[in-house]
Order: structure tokens, then C-alpha cells, then sequence
């Protein structure tokens, strides 16, 4: 499938440029043609010639898995992020050298995920002693995913140790796809118990480990560098007032689907407006809440019975229904077939 490139990406899964870097390096690292490989996924080089450009994100997951099927290396992604380096970053490394704490690392770093990628998302979740770190392609149409996946959560805990905290691990890894039979590459870099086939791509980290000084802290320098920073790539993120408010509305359906109540009065209070307006703006834009609902849970199911591993009672939960018969009927009153004919089908 190629990618149409495009230059204001709003409302579209879109990545900075520089994050295509790292892949690239690696395939000419390995005398692979980078030309070709960009080609078949419908970009070029002055695509990619500034690294604040911005790329449809399907591009970026669809060239690591081409590559990793292209190098025959499965963990193509991984290998890339348990490598990665925070001058990939550009003048963000100087943000990162200069951080506290682990804590504050990742912190900048979801500080800034919204300027870096569209219709992406790392959330922040504190508990007593341990805080979850979730990184999540809210376009369940983005898939397989699982090299972009890797990449990300290796490279978080890859800068968390460069920063400064060589031998840290997290305590748990989580990944939403499949885990290969042999885990042992991912176990032995992260040190910790890895699962595959859950929710989300999580990171559960020691808050005391969060808290421990790095040795170094943010002077008045790096604040200013942050604020420039931010405004620089705040220019091109712009969007209407009706755009960003379906971007809001979709992005809070996904984060809340098969996990909180999905209606419009709780998702229009989340967005600290009333239903009457919410319901008015997503009419302009030619759509409505329950058509917003019924799209996305379409793609996640979609997603979910690629492969036909996971069981139906359990991919009804992720989509917020009661039961698995109800599942059945929504999907097929969609498709015009069963879920299970569906994933036999391998759509």
C-alpha cells in the first residue's frame, strides 16, 4: 500500500520526519536501498530533507515493517530503539541532558508527543508506587504495528539510561500485539517480565526509581529552549475550531472505549463543553457522535481479529459491549459477516 505524503496534516496519523532517521540508518547500515524502500511506501527524500516535516504516520509503520521483513530481522524495531540515540532528537537532546529525574525525562518527552506525532498518544498514569507510561496509535486502521511498537517503548527506556540511570529497567513491559515464541531478546534488554496481546504498549516504572537524581538539573537555559521549541512547532499544528474538535472527540472515544462509559454527555464533560455544543460542531463537520462511536469501533475490530488470535468475549470488552453476541450482531450488521468469518477471511 503506498502513502499519499501531505503537507498540513491536520486530522491525519501523521510523524515528524526525523523519526523516520533511526529506520533509514539502519537499512543503509545494512546496504539496503534506501531510495526504493522509501518509494514503495510513496515517499521521497525531499519528503524527509527537514526533519520537522510532517509524514503520514502509516508511512512510518509500514516502512519499519517492510524493513524488518526486507533485513529478515523480526525485531527490526527493537534493535533500532535498544540502539537509539538522543541526538536523534535534535535540540531536544539538550532538553534531556538536562533533566532532574527519570520522572522528568519522560515527562518532557510526553510534553512534547503532540507536537512530534498526530492521532498518537503517551499518557501518564501515577499510582502508589509505580506509574504506568502508555504509548498509543489512537487509528486502529494502523496495523500490524508491532515494529513502531518495539521501537518506542526500547527507545524510552534506552534515553531513560542515557540520561544518566545506566542500569535501570521498568517493571513490567506490555505490548498490545503478539509476542513471538522466543521472548528472550526483549527480556534480557529490558530486565523485566515482557507480555504481549494486552490493551495497550506500557511502560510500569518504580516511582522511587522515577525519583532518583540523575546528577543534573534544568537551569534557566533549557526552560527558554523548551518554550522556543514548543512555539516553533506550534505553528504548523493549528486546525479550525470544528477540526480539532472531532480530533478531541475521537481521540477521548478511543482512550475511553472498552474502558469507561462512551456517550456524549460524559466525553462532552471531559471536553469542558456542553452536549448541545458538541453535538453542534460535530453536525457541521458532517458527522455525529454515534456515527464518531460506531467508525472507530469498526477499526478496532478490524484490528483486533487481524490474525484470528484473539477470542471474541474478550474483544467485545475491548469495545465496550456486554457480551460477545452483542459483538457479532454490531459487526455484522457492519460487514455483512460474522467476526469470525471475518478473521478466517484474514482481512
Amino acid at each position: 500500500m503506498r502513502c499519499e505524503t501531505i503537507g498540513t496534516m491536520h486530522g491525519q496519523s501523521a510523524i515528524r520526519a526525523f523519526f523516520l532517521e533511526p529506520t533509514l540508518n539502519e537499512l543503509q547500515r545494512l546496504h539496503q536501498p534506501i531510495g526504493a524502500t522509501l518509494g514503495r511506501h510513496g515517499l521521497t527524500s525531499s519528503d524527509i530533507a527537514s526533519p520537522y516535516a510532517w509524514v503520514p504516520l502509516r508511512c512510518h509503520t509500514e516502512l519499519l515493517e517492510d524493513a524488518a521483513e526486507q533485513t529478515n530481522n523480526p525485531y527490526l524495531g527493537f534493535d533500532i530503539g535498544r540502539r537509539f540515540d538522543q541526538r536523534s532528537l535534535g535540540p531536544f537532546c539538550a532538553l534531556l541532558a538536562n533533566a532532574g529525574t527519570l520522572r522528568e525525562v519522560f515527562e518532557l518527552y510526553g510534553g512534547f508527543q503532540g507536537l512530534w506525532q498526530i492521532n498518537t498518544r503517551f499518557l501518564i498514569e501515577r499510582h502508589e508506587d509505580v506509574t504506568h507510561y502508555t504509548y498509543v496509535i489512537d487509528d486502529p486502521s494502523i496495523w500490524p504495528r508491532r515494529q513502531d511498537a518495539e521501537l518506542t517503548l526500547a527507545a524510552l527506556v534506552t534515553l531513560g539510561r542515557q540520561a544518566g540511570f545506566a542500569h535501570w529497567s521498568p517493571e513490567t513491559v506490555e505490548f498490545e500485539h503478539v509476542l513471538p515464541a522466543d521472548k528472550r531478546p526483549l527480556r534480557a534488554f529490558f530486565d523485566a517480565p515482557v507480555f504481549g496481546s494486552c490493551d495497550a504498549n506500557r511502560l510500569v516504572v518504580a516511582n522511587s526509581d522515577l525519583e532518583r537524581p540523575l546528577g543534573h538539573g534544568a537551569g534557566g537555559g533549557a526552560k527558554v529552549l523548551e518554550r522556543h521549541l514548543v512555539d516553533l512547532m506550534r505553528q504548523d499544528n493549528g486546525a479550525s475550531e470544528t477540526t480539532g474538535i472531532v480530533e478531541a472527540t475521537v481521540a477521548i472515544i478511543n482512550r475511553r472505549m472498552g474502558r469507561a462509559p462512551l456517550d456524549i454527555a460524559t466525553v462532552a464533560l471531559e471536553m469542558h463543553t456542553s452536549e448541545r455544543s458538541l453535538r453542534r460542531h460535530l453536525e457541521e463537520a458532517g458527522t455525529s457522535f454515534r456515527d464518531l462511536v460506531q467508525q472507530q469501533r469498526l477499526l478496532r475490530a478490524r484490528s483486533l481479529l487481524r490474525g484470528g488470535h484473539m477470542p471474541l468475549i474478550e474483544a467485545a470488552a475491548r469495545l465496550g459491549y456486554a457480551d460477545a453476541a452483542a459483538f457479532c450482531r454490531a459487526f455484522r450488521g457492519w460487514t455483512g459477516m460474522s467476526p469470525m468469518r471475518f478473521a478466517q477471511a484474514g482481512h
